[in-house]
């Protein structure tokens, strides 16, 4: 006879430090820009992280005999500081007990791999929730609080600070890139402000919303490219420049670097890091669990002058 999960039995469960980094990891790595590498990921990162960037100008000169000291270095530095960061929720086991009952009976298909305990599905389904937070929060993020996503600044927020960001590389036009007739419009005052040295660089990227994404998709069939109409897939591509498709960019932003200059930092086998279940059955005798989550993230941009934005004004 098959034995049935005993839910009367306490659940809580608790993975701290390097115990919890396969949880965290889920959390933080599960949304499309880190999982598919968008963008660099600065691991275990304490405190703070130092990315350093250099530049140099006249380094090549006639050869002589002697040792000719010629040329400038300039080394410069930007801090990357991940926030620390929390999840606390409280929910019902009733209908997530439902939903992992029904995956162990064969509700899902047969080469699925099931979480193997009700606290691994619980900690799995959180994650899965965070990892969307930190999508948006990678690029709208705004830690003041004057926006949906507050939990550290993100890279297009930080774009738009001083003078990080040449003035002229920071468009705001009333074009909308979620229009058919617009888009191209769009990325052609995108392709005049990028910066001599990045044009067919191999790491050039355009981050889009996939509401922008489709609209550029719909201006290609518009304009039958290639016949394309025809075909449900379109090369994300404009003039030679990659699109990537971001989940958290808004709808009336993009950004264009590359992409070995955008970072984000995080410290997956940090002390602090912990992913626990709470059943507070035998405290309270309610039929909830409390799941909580605690972890660092944060963004940063190596080189400004290698940046262009796009804002609808």
């Amino acid at each position: 006879m098959s034995k049935k999960y005993n839910f009367g039995e306490s659940i809580t469960s608790s993975y701290e430090g390097e115990l919890a980094q396969a949880y965290i990891s889920a959390a933080l790595l599960s949304g499309k820009t880190l999982s598919e590498g968008l963008i660099q990921i600065k691991e275990n990162v304490k405190y703070k992280g130092v990315l350093k960037t250099l530049s140099s100008t006249g380094l090549i000169t006639a050869q002589a005999c002697d040792f000719l000291d010629a040329g400038t270095v300039t080394l410069a530095e930007r801090i990357i500081e991940p926030q620390n960061l929390q999840v606390n929720l409280e929910l019902c086991k009733q209908p997530f007990r439902e939903d992992w009952e029904a995956m162990q009976t064969g509700g899902l298909r047969v080469d699925a791999v099931l979480p193997p305990n009700f606290e691994t599905y619980l900690l799995l389904h959180v994650a899965g929730k965070i990892g969307q937070d930190v999508e948006n929060n990678i690029w709208q993020g705004d830690k003041t609080g004057a926006g949906t996503f507050a939990s550290f600044d993100g890279l297009f927020t930080q774009s738009q600070v001083g003078t990080f960001v040449p003035a002229a590389q920071k468009i705001v036009n009333a074009k909308d890139p979620m229009l058919t007739a617009d888009i191209i419009d769009v990325l052609e005052l995108i392709k005049a402000q990028i910066p001599t040295q990045l044009l067919f660089h191999p790491d050039l990227r355009l981050y889009v919303s996939p509401g922008v994404a489709m609209t550029y998709i719909n201006a290609l069939g518009a304009q039958n490219y290639q016949f394309e109409s025809y075909v449900g897939v379109k090369p994300l591509n404009y003039d030679g420049i990659q699109i990537e498709v971001a989940n958290g960019m808004a709808n009336d932003e993009l950004m264009l670097s590359l992409n070995t200059n955008f970072f984000f930092g995080t410290n997956l086998r940090g002390d602090m890091n912990e992913a626990k279940v709470l059943d507070m059955s035998n405290l309270d005798g309610s039929d909830n669990v409390r799941v909580v989550y605690r972890f660092t993230g944060g963004t940063q941009i190596a080189i400004g002058e290698d940046v262009v934005t796009y804002k609808k004004s």
